[in-house]
């Protein structure tokens, strides 16, 4: 029996404007940047230092890089709706590779409560997708077992990761596509 669902914030919950960053990128600084994003989500270095270090990669200036982030992340109302109906049945959480603070610019304390049980960030926990730390991390915060528990991603690395621990796990696509497999789960 289902009891949590676990979704990722980039790619499920807001579109990422990462692979669009990389493209701005010169294919020489493109692992360099990389690197940035990596240190970043493992909490490592702090938002203004990423910004320091990658918007240079780029040609662009901080302020510039953090401009085209922010435009580049749209909510999916319809998910978002969605998630909302799942707290009657179940527990839900936000378990999502990312740097210090970026949630807080998404989402308002009112909305990460209303629409999740448990918010898990790479850079608070230190270990990032597909890493088990992460995903065990995640299921003791909402107390339930791997069995009882589906990840949403939109990386098929990460629902491998969620499967190594025992979970159940949806690899992102469409909308319409996520909520049919979530359904036919918790209708099992």
């Amino acid at each position: 029996m289902i009891k949590a669902i676990i979704f990722d914030l980039f790619g499920v919950i807001y579109a990422d404007g990462k692979e669009l960053l990389y493209e701005q990128c010169s294919p020489g600084s493109r692992d360099k940047l990389r690197d940035a994003i990596s240190l970043s989500d493992h909490g490592l270095i702090s938002k203004r230092e990423y910004l320091k270090i990658a918007a240079p990669l780029i040609g662009w200036t901080p302020e510039q890089l953090d401009k085209f982030s922010m435009q580049h992340h749209i909510p999916n109302e319809r998910l978002i709706a969605y998630i909302y109906t799942l707290r009657t049945k179940v527990r839900t959480a936000l378990l999502s590779n990312v740097g210090k603070n970026v949630v807080n610019r998404l989402l308002t304390e009112k909305d990460k409560q209303e629409l999740f049980d448990v918010v898990a960030l790479s850079s608070e926990i230190g270990s990032t997708k597909p890493s088990s730390q992460v995903y065990e991390y995640t299921l003791k915060k909402l107390e339930v077992d791997a069995s009882e528990c589906v990840m949403v991603d939109d990386l098929l690395v990460n629902v491998e990761g969620a499967k190594a621990v025992g979970m159940y796990g949806i690899v992102y696509t469409s909308i319409d596509q996520t909520i049919t497999e979530i359904e036919g789960l918790l209708n099992a």
